[in-house]
């Protein structure tokens, strides 16, 4: 609570008092007429933001801007959970959560209707189940992964990007369970449960709702193949992947400089140490959160659209992560210690970086 609750005011404070422009009025469009968005359409986020149209307060605009908002702060609940059972202390896990959420990115993420904040939201839920299932190998931990890891399909497809960090935490758990045929026939039967959220495209299409990009550009996703070619985005086929490989090297500059600029400059390199603290003492967890971020990066940098830089969340997250553990392994080393023999100095080193981003 302690992680989530201040974010969630500050975003509150700061959250678009209406409607936003471009693909956030889209969604906040689509989600109070339950229409039909462009690909692969977010089924999740048009659901859950059309219950936040029923909200007594403000405007249309206003209550689907929520859902990034509560999403946004509940993302920062799960971290601080997937932290603990890495092993981090708690008032570094809860100071850690709010430097990330004081971040540039992730801020303005928390603030509009889109699907980044919901996104990483899915992303923190399924980190804290996988590592509960990790530490524990309980069946209830695999299954809820499972169906949450479908319904997280239906908000961003990128997702899947996800699988094989993921999949190194689920694998190293407990070989014996995941042999099991039967437990790996439920746990796939779950995720296609989680991910039948795309029905809502043939259904409300069906019943001839007045919002339908898809129709707009002659795409009936009543059928098999208009269902395919929504959901398979194939509105956006030339820019998947349209980065050519020789400008790849420049893409990863672009990135590093808006890694370095989100955390805050010189705290960036905290994840470097983070990382390498990781190697030394959680080599399977760290592993797994390094291809969570290549996984993202493998999406995002060939991806030649021009707003590519509002969706780098996921593979900010984790960087936090390497931050709050670069923090915690820089406070306890005896020459670079902040408050020689303090268990806090991690975590007020955080606190003081997170105060910073605000002021700033």
């Amino acid at each position: 609570m302690l992680a989530a609750l201040p974010p969630f005011l500050l975003y509150l404070g700061t959250m678009a008092p209406t409607v936003y422009g471009l693909d956030s009025a889209e969604l906040a469009t689509g989600a109070y007429l339950l229409g039909i968005v462009h690909a692969p359409g977010a089924p999740t986020f048009l659901l859950v933001g059309h219950l936040f149209t029923w909200l007594p307060w403000g405007d249309v605009g206003y209550r689907v801007n929520l859902v990034s908002v509560v999403a946004a702060a509940a993302a920062l609940g799960f971290l601080y959970g997937a932290l603990r059972h890495l092993g981090m202390r708690r008032a570094t896990g809860v100071a850690a959560c709010w430097f990330l959420a004081t971040t540039w990115f992730y801020w303005t993420a928390a603030l509009a209707a889109e699907l980044y904040a919901p996104h990483a939201c899915f992303l923190a839920a399924l980190l804290w189940l996988a590592l509960r299932f990790h530490r524990q190998g309980r069946r209830r931990d695999l299954f809820a992964f499972c169906l949450v890891f479908g319904v997280a399909l239906g908000n961003h497809l990128a997702t899947a990007f996800l699988l094989p960090g993921f999949q190194v935490l689920l694998i190293t758990a407990r070989r014996d369970v995941l042999r099991a045929p039967k437990l790996l026939a439920a746990s796939v039967l779950l995720v296609l449960l989680g991910a039948s959220a795309y029905a809502y495209l043939p259904l409300r299409a069906a019943a001839g709702v007045e919002m339908n990009y898809a129709l707009e550009m002659g795409v009936d996703v009543r059928s098999v193949d208009g269902f395919l070619w929504m959901i398979g985005g194939r509105m956006f086929a030339d820019q998947l992947f349209a980065v050519p490989l020789r400008q790849l090297p420049s893409e990863v500059v672009w990135f590093a400089w808006r890694l370095w600029s989100n955390f805050f400059g010189l705290a960036s390199l905290l994840g470097v140490a983070g990382f390498a603290a990781g190697l030394r003492s959680r080599r399977a967890e760290t592993f797994a959160l390094a291809l969570l971020f290549l996984g993202h990066l493998a999406f995002i940098l060939p991806y030649g659209v021009a707003d590519k830089e509002t969706m780098l969340l996921p593979a900010f997250v984790v960087w936090g992560i390497w931050c709050a553990f670069g923090a915690d392994s820089l406070a306890a080393h005896p020459r670079l210690a902040l408050l020689s023999g303090h268990r806090g100095s991690a975590a007020l080193l955080l606190a003081a970086l997170a105060c910073g981003n605000v002021v700033v």
